[in-house]
């Protein structure tokens, strides 16, 4: 988000894995996500923490065998979507590095779209291999056409199914304004005040505190 305030204009991405944007990173998207900042997180799962010698992350499944979990993960995985859908990230979209074209596609329209968008992507491990290749191929299933992106409640319902895993776009509000946009106007009305006190302090003669550039009254 620093990048972001420093330059507007420039398209900002974030990629992550699931280890860091599900579990030790988490808490971060809930921020990023209320104040609509126009980022463009690129999350990948492939249910393990294959860069650290394949731990047990928060979407490994139940019953597998990681470096932290000799005798099976026991817990519940966690499901992304609903999560997302929780926070009211303005766009939601889960896709499948297997299928590359279609990938493209929703993230260019990421891309497009003013406000937060989260890309999930399932991707195998051919190391750890807990989200096993053929299987990936034969879980995922694209939304039907007609499957309504501004409802939320919907988005939910088929985000946490397993088998069809659907992939595409779940959820997109456009008319949410985004932080970029919030503070550009804020900002603006806070010179105009400044500017405004400043005038009537000069036609009227009388002293007065006049704010400094910029600040805004609470």
């Amino acid at each position: 988000m620093g990048a972001k305030t420093v330059a507007p204009d420039l398209t900002v991405f974030a990629i992550g894995g699931d280890g860091d944007g599900l579990g030790i990173g988490g808490g971060h998207i809930a921020h990023a996500a209320r104040k609509n900042a126009d980022i463009k997180y690129l999350l990948i799962d492939n249910r393990v923490y294959g860069l650290t010698k394949g731990q047990a992350s928060p979407t490994t499944p139940p019953g597998e065998n990681t470096k932290t979990s000799p005798f099976g993960v026991y817990e519940d995985t966690l499901d992304a979507i609903p999560m997302f859908l929780a926070y009211d990230v303005s766009f939601i979209a889960r896709m499948t590095s297997l299928r590359v074209k279609e990938l493209t596609e929703v993230i260019k329209a990421a891309i497009t779209h003013k406000g937060m968008a989260i890309v999930y992507i399932l991707s195998p491990c051919r190391t750890f291999p807990i989200l096993d290749l053929e299987e990936t191929k034969s879980i995922f299933q694209p939304l039907p056409e007609d499957y309504a992106r501004d409802k939320q409640a919907q988005g939910d319902g088929n985000g946490v199914l397993d088998k069809p895993m659907y992939t595409g776009s779940f959820y997109q509000v456009r008319s949410r304004p985004w932080r970029e946009a919030r503070s550009r106007d804020r900002r603006s009305h806070a010179e105009h005040e400044t500017a405004s006190s400043t005038r009537w302090r000069s036609s009227s003669g009388v002293s007065r505190d006049v704010p400094q550039a910029g600040s805004v009254a609470t």
